[in-house]
């Protein structure tokens, strides 16, 4: 035996109305009205949706054999919740857009990566850079004409001239930029060229390392000195 459900779903025109476990469903008219032809008699359970409304399921509903059940449903506003959308960014662009200038950029990745524990060495396997005996040198100059930030802050030992007093940890870099050509105006103490670093901010995550030294080879004779 088969029967028909009806009722008014109190929302706007066009939500849907389905009899979970058949094939039976409607979707209501401009007035909010709906029939479903032929479900099967038994207890089934309906769900009506609609865009923005919150979806309603009513259990345990007996449709009678023969007979017409009327089932209204009132579907309350709710936001629509959908999946976050993913979108992989440009990890390491190969020339970021608003740069103008001859700058070779090391993140702190390749950093990680470098067989170093100088920072100043990282500048110099740079494209036009060199060390010579009385220093380094960027594109032909004179040493100590460049000018060296860390985090913005101009680092200069006025008495000696010398551009790179500090020394920093290689893991305790994110960034280091050395700026060759078209330096811009901010930088009105650099002749030569201008090398950047940018340390790593905090996170909630402790992480860190450890070497040390050592002259002794092997048993306690065997020393350098």
């Amino acid at each position: 035996m088969w029967d028909w459900l009806a009722g008014c779903s109190v929302v706007e025109v066009q939500a849907s109305a389905t009899a979970i476990g058949t094939s039976r469903a409607a979707i209501t008219g401009d007035d909010g009205f709906y029939f479903i032809n032929e479900v099967p008699a038994g207890v089934h359970i309906i769900t009506t949706e609609f865009i923005g409304r919150r979806t309603v399921r009513v259990e345990n509903q007996r449709v009678l054999a023969g007979q017409t059940m009327t089932v209204d449903f009132e579907l309350p506003s709710a936001p629509i919740e959908l999946e976050e959308l993913v979108v992989e960014g440009e990890r390491n662009p190969l020339v970021p857009r608003d740069q103008v200038a001859s700058k070779a950029i090391v993140t702190g990745e390749l950093i990680d990566a470098l067989p170093i524990d100088n920072v100043a060495s990282i500048a110099v396997l740079q494209p036009g850079l060199i060390v010579t005996n009385q220093g380094r040198t960027i594109r032909g100059s004179r040493p100590n004409e460049e000018a060296v930030y860390i985090d913005g802050v101009m680092t200069k030992r006025y008495g000696t001239g010398e551009v790179e007093p500090i020394e920093l940890p290689t893991n305790a870099l994110e960034e280091v930029s050395i700026t060759t050509g078209g330096i811009g105006a901010q930088f009105a103490d650099a002749q030569s060229g201008v090398v950047n670093y940018v340390t790593r901010a905090g996170g909630a995550d402790f992480s860190g390392s450890f070497s040390f030294f050592s002259d002794q080879l092997g048993p306690k004779n065997w020393r350098t000195g």
